[in-house]
């Protein structure tokens, strides 16, 4: 796998350099390889197209980032990107993944990416060639199976128990195969949330990564702690929206939740009913317009 690295003179580039390497990605660095010539734009568009995906480290002030996320687009290569301090995140850069903060900041720049590239690893590299693995199953074969499994786990959920929830969803992000990176069980302060999740299919409403949350029971503290949760990591830019599961409202009035486009309270029992029709990412989908389109 190559990654195409675009920066400009004088940022600091060892610490995706070295997160790069430690996948064993090979980097084309945009500002040694290139070879300048009578068309530059040539050049990149040549370099472009020789890679896996492409990491920005951006500021408003590289003059060919536009062109070469334009190409990354068009070629529908993936891309990443670091955005620096000061700088807003451009127009073109909506749609892709990205993490706020310094060159230097290298667990935070380590977190997001490792979302990013668990997403990767289930799509075959451009150089590589594909494998013939006998009869490939259509989705319509998978889809019996998958349900049935989906099933499966919704029965066995001990909803008083919140272990019991937690290994319902670890099994049900397996099912979908849907990138999640799990809460080791201390305080850290880029994972604020239970899960991270990387689905490409809730990227255009909810962004990436998405941070969730389990609760059995919701009481006005608990709401008051997930609040100082909420923006603790929308100061630290760690996650994009954030899904909420609960079992139980206590002296909490659903109107209280003040849900959000990009914070979802979600009843559970609701959740794994619809579930049973429909996918992850649909669900989602479905329950999010209702309660956006309801307030």
């Amino acid at each position: 796998m190559k990654a195409f690295l675009s920066y400009k003179h004088g940022d600091d580039i060892s610490v995706i350099s070295k997160i790069l390497a430690e996948k064993n990605i090979e980097i084309y660095d945009s500002l040694k390889e290139i070879e300048y010539g009578n068309s530059l734009q040539l050049a990149i568009k040549s370099a472009v197209k020789e890679c896996d995906l492409i990491v920005f480290v951006y500021t408003a002030i590289n003059p060919y980032i536009a062109y070469e996320a334009g190409l990354a687009v068009a070629s529908n290569t993936p891309i990443f990107a670091i955005i620096l301090p000061g700088s807003e995140e451009p127009y073109f850069l909506y749609d892709s993944p990205c993490v706020h903060g310094s060159p230097n900041e290298e667990e935070k720049i380590k977190f997001s990416f490792e979302l990013f590239y668990r997403s990767l690893e289930k799509k075959p590299s451009k150089n590589s060639k594909p494998k013939q693995q006998g009869k490939n199953l259509k989705s319509t074969d998978r889809e019996p199976v998958l349900t049935q499994v989906v099933h499966n786990l919704i029965e066995n959920i001990d909803y008083n128990l919140e272990r019991s929830i937690f290994t319902f969803f670890e099994n049900l992000f397996a099912a979908y195969g849907i990138s999640v990176a799990k809460n080791p069980g201390t305080y850290l302060r880029d994972f604020p949330a239970d899960f991270s999740i990387w689905s490409d299919a809730l990227q255009n409403i909810l962004g990436n990564p998405i941070l969730i949350e389990i609760k059995r029971d919701i009481s006005q503290a608990t709401l008051q702690h997930l609040r100082v949760q909420i923006t603790s990591s929308e100061s630290l830019k760690v996650g994009n929206s954030w899904l909420v599961f609960y079992v139980n409202l206590r002296d909490v009035q659903n109107v209280e939740l003040r849900n959000s486009p990009k914070i979802l309270f979600i009843d559970l029992h609701d959740f794994t009913r619809r579930l049973k029709t429909s996918s992850f990412n649909d669900t989602i989908k479905q329950i999010r317009n209702e309660i956006i389109h309801n307030k």
